[in-house]
Order: C-alpha cells, then sequence, then structure tokens
C-alpha cells in the first residue's frame, strides 16, 4: 500500500516537472518576444520595446506617422504588459497594443554585443567617447570627451534639429557608478545601437547611438606651458548658464603670462578679474582660484583645480586670433604731458548697466560721471519706468517726490551738475562720433615725441603704425 502511494507522488512530481519545464520556456520566449519593432496592419511603426535591466522592465518607444513621439517604461506580468497609460497583451506572434493587433517587424533591432559598465569599464568608456549619442524624445544630442583620466570627462550638448550648443556638462566613473551632472546611474549598458542607464529609483535612460565622432587634438598646459598660454589667450571662450552665453576674454594685459580676464553677458562688460601662469608651479591662477592643469581639446577648454573638480568652457563664434603683450597700449601718467591720456579717457565706458564718461575741464582736472539710463513710457493711466514699478499717481510735496505708495522717492537737487539730457537726434550723432573715435582708440599709432631746449615737449603723431613701414629717417632743415 505504502508503495503503490509513493508510486502515485513520484508519478505526480514527475508530471508536475514536465509542465513546469513546459511552461517556463513558453512564458521566457514571450518576453524575450517582446523586445523589438511592431507595426500595424500598415507596416507602420506604431511601438518599440527596449530590453532594461531585467527581463521584465525596458523602455518602450511610441510611434506616430512613423516619428518617435515619445519614449516611456514598460513592465510585462505574465503575458500582460504596460507602457505608460496603454495596456497590452501578448498573443503568439502577435500583441494587443491600444486596441490594435500588432506583428513584429523584420527590421528589429539586432543586438550582437552588449557592454557592460561593470564588467567592461574601459570598453563602455572608449564606446561612449566614439559616437554621438541621441535623446529622441528630448530633441537633444550628446557629445561626450574624456577629460583629464580615462573615467572623467565633459559632455557638450546640442539641441536638435539646429545641433546648437546648450552648454557643456560632466561625467565621471567611480566604483562601477556613472555620474552625469550628479546624477548617479548605478548600472549601464551599451548595445549596437543604443546605450541605457539605471538610476537608484529604477528609471531607465536611454539614448540612441549616432554618427562616429573625430578625435580632437589635445593640447595641455603641463606639455606646451607658453604655447598653450597664448592659444588660451587666442579669441574667447564661453560658457552658457540659464540660455544665456557668458564670454571670457583671456587678455595678456601685464605680460605674456599674466593679465586680465574679462566677463561679458549679452555683450556687456560685467566682472573682471586677474589671471597668471606660473612656470615654476605649472599652475594657472584666475582670481583667488588655482588650477594646477588645463587642457584644450579642439574647441574646449578644460580646467582642473586641486580637489579634482573641472570647470570647462567651449570657443565662442568670435575669430581666433592670437592676442599679445606687445599690442598692449600702456600710458604712464605724468601731470606734465596728460594729453594721449585724456584723449583716452575722454571715450565712453560701461561696466554692468552703469555708464562712465570723463570730462576734462583742463589738462590736469576733470570730472568721473556714473550713471545709469531708465527708459520710461506713460500708457493709459500709468508711466512705466524700466526696472521699476509702475504706478499710477505721483506725489509732490515740499521739497520730496514720490512715486505709487512709496515704491520709489526723489528729492529736488540744486548741485551743479556737467550732464544734461539731450534729444535723440543729437545723442545718434554723438554716438556715431564715440563709434569713429573707438576705430582711432583702438588702432595702433606711432609718434615722434621731440623736448626743445626749454623743456617743451612737442608730439608728432606719424602716418605709420609700424617701424617696419620706415625704410629711411632723415631731418631736414629748411
Amino acid at each position: 500500500m505504502q508503495n503503490m502511494r509513493n508510486n502515485r507522488i513520484f508519478k505526480f512530481k514527475k508530471l508536475l516537472a514536465i509542465v513546469t519545464l513546459f511552461l517556463f520556456p513558453l512564458n521566457t520566449f514571450a518576453k524575450s518576444d517582446l523586445i523589438g519593432l511592431w507595426l500595424d496592419e500598415k507596416n507602420q511603426p506604431i511601438v518599440e520595446f527596449i530590453q532594461g535591466f531585467s527581463p521584465n522592465t525596458g523602455k518602450g518607444i511610441l510611434f506616430e506617422k512613423g516619428k518617435i513621439k515619445d519614449i516611456r517604461d514598460w513592465k510585462i506580468e505574465g503575458n500582460k504588459f504596460k507602457l505608460y497609460v496603454y495596456d497590452g497583451e501578448i498573443k503568439g506572434k502577435s500583441i494587443i497594443f491600444n486596441k490594435k493587433t500588432l506583428s513584429k517587424s523584420k527590421d528589429s533591432r539586432k543586438i550582437t554585443k552588449t557592454i557592460d559598465l561593470k564588467k567592461e569599464t574601459n570598453n563602455f568608456i572608449n564606446e561612449l567617447t566614439s559616437f554621438y549619442w541621441e535623446e529622441p524624445d528630448e530633441g537633444k544630442l550628446y557629445y561626450f570627451m574624456k577629460g583629464f583620466s580615462n573615467e572623467t570627462g565633459i559632455y557638450d550638448k546640442y539641441k536638435l534639429p539646429e545641433k546648437e550648443s546648450e552648454g557643456l556638462g560632466s561625467w565621471s566613473i567611480a566604483k562601477d557608478v556613472f555620474n552625469l551632472d550628479r546624477t548617479l546611474y548605478l548600472n549601464a549598458k551599451i548595445t549596437d545601437s543604443y546605450m541605457i542607464f539605471l538610476d537608484k529609483r529604477d528609471n531607465i535612460r536611454l539614448l540612441f547611438k549616432g554618427n562616429k565622432t573625430t578625435k580632437l587634438i589635445t593640447k595641455d598646459l603641463k606639455t606646451l606651458k607658453e604655447k598653450f598660454v597664448l592659444d588660451l589667450t587666442s579669441g574667447s571662450w564661453l560658457s552658457r548658464v540659464r540660455y544665456r552665453n557668458i564670454i571670457y576674454k583671456y587678455r595678456p594685459i601685464f605680460g605674456d603670462l599674466s593679465g586680465v580676464i574679462f566677463e561679458y553677458k549679452e555683450g556687456i562688460l560685467t566682472a573682471s578679474y586677474v589671471w597668471e601662469y606660473s612656470i615654476k608651479t605649472g599652475s594657472l591662477k584666475q582670481g583667488r582660484r588655482e588650477y594646477v592643469n588645463a587642457q584644450i581639446q579642439g574647441n574646449y577648454l578644460l580646467l582642473l583645480n586641486k580637489k579634482g573638480d573641472v570647470l570647462s568652457y567651449q570657443r565662442s563664434s568670435d575669430e581666433i586670433k592670437p592676442n599679445n603683450f606687445v599690442s598692449v597700449k600702456k600710458l604712464d601718467i605724468s601731470e606734465k604731458d596728460t594729453g594721449d591720456l585724456i584723449a583716452l579717457l575722454k571715450n565712453q565706458w560701461h561696466k554692468g548697466n552703469e555708464t562712465y564718461q570723463f570730462v576734462f575741464k583742463n589738462e590736469n582736472e576733470g570730472f568721473l560721471h556714473r550713471f545709469l539710463t531708465y527708459p520710461l513710457i506713460i500708457t493709459g493711466n500709468k508711466i512705466k519706468i524700466k526696472n521699476w514699478e509702475e504706478v499710477d499717481s505721483i506725489s509732490f510735496y515740499d521739497q520730496e517726490l514720490v512715486f505709487g505708495k512709496n515704491e520709489k522717492s526723489l528729492a529736488l537737487d540744486t548741485k551743479q551738475v556737467y550732464l544734461k539730457h539731450i534729444s535723440d537726434e543729437e545723442s545718434k550723432k554723438l554716438q556715431k562720433e564715440k563709434i569713429d573715435k573707438v576705430k582711432l582708440t583702438g588702432k595702433k599709432t606711432i609718434s615722434l615725441n621731440l623736448v626743445t631746449i626749454s623743456g617743451e615737449k612737442i608730439k608728432i603723431p606719424l602716418p605709420i603704425e609700424s617701424l617696419q613701414q620706415i625704410n629711411k629717417i632723415s631731418i631736414e632743415t629748411d
């Protein structure tokens, strides 16, 4: 009796094993078979499933009229799956998706290789930096570059389809974790046609492989030294912050290896600070910050500080021409000869939104005027002044003027001033004169300076820009 019972149990277990072995491959096949591109009855692409980091999840690409409309996560349970708000079901060699029966395309992606970040870090990095990577749902294109080590670098992000740069970012790999602008991805893989990242919340990021990149010529500060500084000071550099370009001009004001960085926002000088390269230490100082190394890769500038952080710029659209210390005009100040100084200072100057004008009443005395100009308009029952609050009333009592509910207050003034408002026509005429004067100011000239026996100084401008233009010098008397 006991033997018969044991025999029945054995036969049941054997049958259960056969059923399990039969069903499990079908279920596995169904899940893996979901991966690929699916078409409707008109052979139009509707959805494509990309395998994630487990058999049950991944990224799904939604199409509309043959173009990518959206990219969302998908998840499968048994023969049913969900992609965003759409439900689906696997039925044999077809799927039911968004109430449509779809068939798999023969043009589905062929995966012949997979490079795992954790298993093949170096191969992953080489592949990362050898191709452009597109994020079609965001309309972005990424160009990754190595920096001062194999595991760190920067990237340029372009807006598509214009391929206009939106600014630079940084990437690094440490302990098999990919850090992209402070977002940590715990896993990453690269296949023949795409790259996927997995963050700590199990969100998957998908980028498609694009064209192969061109290897950039790298110039290193430690190796090239003075030649590197010459490239650094040629043309100008920019960083893009909040959709605005900030321009940086390295200029050799104090010598070939030191000078001033001029910072411009929207064509306006907003800041300036000193830079200096030390041949002894091999470091580059910018204001209070020190960079232990620097690289120029093609049109990109990378600065490395002591902590290992990288500051990156890219070339602006300005002409890349060298700037040399010999081209700097330096005026030694002397109360006995102020002609050149006054001629230079009489130009109009600015910093930020403020305008500066030097006005002289004689050869040694004058005034520096610093002022702001706010355009205003009266419309309806309000007065609008740029950078002020718009108000619907102005009050005056004794000597004080009040705008609205004390948003701004001004007091009457009778002191002596040297500036006054002029008409629009007069302003345009003065502007043209300033432009012509700027051209003359920026032009290098040579003058002949004579000192008479009585001590009188005579300055005679010569119609040349360089002594190399002179073939012979002679002095003749009548």
